[in-house]
């Protein structure tokens, strides 16, 4: 009996936690959800929307509409592409906007709110319907809120500050601002000309090769950069909405200072850029595939006239660290010669003492190698002596079994760098003679290290 009581008493207390539970705690998450929506001054899903009409201070009107290719185009107050990240910005605000609290049920004398002549008005167009007009005014006295009324509706109401702000927004902030709209996984081909000068590169994604004037690898990330720059770069100003034969003399666009074409996609479909006159710390220019003349800053202008130094990879030899299996060094009177255990990855010192070696100083070395970069080049010429190259204080060697994988020879200096001789003779900074000349304290193991990695 005592049994029975027990386990009843149980149930009921498993009923009420399981009601208190749903009630109280779930209940109530979708009781706050519920007050959260109804708050919402804007219900709508991003899809469903059509055409969003914006009026700022009773006098620019725009309309923003999505057209067939679901992109949103600019209707008014002229035709034109939309920043397709700013409109959506816009409709977020628009959806996350609430009516916060009732000041006024009805009131004779707009004015005091900012609502006579609203700041700012706001309509969007779905598929089946249009939504009433929202109308913002003046910020709140503490500035934290907005006054706020829908159209045609007596009630006053307050809505946070942000709404305003971000509603109000001008053709300028809506349109497409960037100088040069493409998507850069698209790029297979780049042309830059100014000064006299043409640079052509060809490739795709991480790898690019220059092809114009001369035919060498390229600086991938230089080649990525550029265009990430010329595909993010924004207009300043808008300076003529259809241009004229007589606007492109005007602005120096008949005769550009400097003209990028990159070609896009298997068609190579071409996007160009072309930069005109300078005036003051701005230039004009042009995407030849739409209207407007508009003006860039001058930091954009220089950014893109890359010589060949910048274009060219700087890479003084290449090869896979990976394969590297013996690592020769000679240098002054010794030669260094190590050999890596592929199964471990250890490496151990074989001249002119054997032992093991510091892992990270064998990778440093490598890395030393790999990552060595010039700072000017000056070609194959026939006579080392110049350049001290035809006595190398410094003589680096990598192999691969017995495959020579790559060959680094370090000559005299000139200033802070040294000649080395690569896959041509170039300029590097002078301290890869300290990187490449270790004593045998810096590459070997102490005893008490070797033995606690057996």
């Amino acid at each position: 009996m005592r049994f029975r009581s027990t386990l009843i008493a149980a149930l009921v207390a498993l009923g009420l936690g399981a009601f208190l539970y749903f009630y109280e705690i779930e209940g109530e998450k979708k009781r706050e959800e519920a007050r959260e929506k109804a708050k919402k001054l804007f219900l709508f899903e991003e899809d469903e929307v059509r055409k969003i009409a914006l009026v700022r201070d009773d006098t620019t009107h725009i309309v923003v509409e999505r057209g067939k290719d679901g992109l949103w185009h600019i209707a008014e107050p002229i035709k034109t592409d939309a920043d397709q990240d700013a409109v959506g910005r816009l409709l977020d605000t628009m959806r996350d906007a609430t009516n916060e609290r009732v000041v006024a049920d009805s009131v004779l004398d707009l004015g005091k709110f900012g609502l006579e002549h609203p700041k700012v008005r706001v309509a969007i167009v779905l598929k089946d319907t249009t939504t009433d007009t929202l109308c913002i005014g003046d910020f709140s006295p503490t500035g934290s809120y907005v006054f706020a009324r829908w159209a045609g509706r007596p009630q006053v109401f307050l809505s946070k500050r942000y709404v305003r702000t971000r509603l109000n927004q001008g053709l300028f902030d809506l349109r497409e601002r960037r100088v040069l709209p493409f998507e850069r996984e698209e790029a297979r081909k780049l042309a830059l000309k100014y000064d006299g000068k043409r640079f052509v590169l060809v490739g795709g994604g991480e790898e690019w090769e220059l092809e114009e004037p001369v035919k060498l690898r390229a600086d991938n990330s230089t080649v990525r950069s550029l265009l990430s720059r010329l595909r993010t770069e924004r207009a300043r100003k808008f300076v003529v909405e259809h241009t004229t034969e007589e606007d492109l003399r005007t602005y120096g666009l008949d005769r550009p200072s400097v003209e990028v074409t990159v070609w896009l996609g298997e068609e190579r479909a071409q996007k160009t850029l072309k930069v005109g006159k300078r005036e003051g710390r701005r230039y004009y220019a042009k995407d030849v595939s739409r209207d407007p003349v508009f003006m860039v800053d001058s930091s954009f202008v220089s950014y893109l006239k890359k010589d060949l130094m910048n274009l060219r990879d700087k890479h003084v030899v290449r090869f896979d660290r990976d394969q590297v299996d013996r690592i020769e060094l000679a240098y002054g009177d010794s030669v260094v010669a190590c050999e890596k255990d592929t199964a471990s990855g250890d490496w151990y010192l074989k001249r002119p003492k054997e032992g093991k070696m510091k892992i990270w100083r064998a990778n440093r070395i490598l890395s030393d190698i790999k990552f060595l970069q010039a700072k000017e080049f000056l070609g194959k010429p026939e006579d080392l002596k110049p350049y001290g190259l035809d006595s190398p204080r410094i003589v680096a060697k990598l192999w691969h079994g017995e495959e020579l994988l790559a060959k680094l020879s370090i000559g005299g200096h000139k200033d802070d760098k040294v000649y080395v001789l690569g896959e041509e003779v170039c300029l590097v900074d002078s301290t890869i003679v300290e990187d490449l000349s270790p004593s045998l304290e810096e590459l070997l193991e102490e005893e008490s290290e070797a033995l606690s990695t057996k």
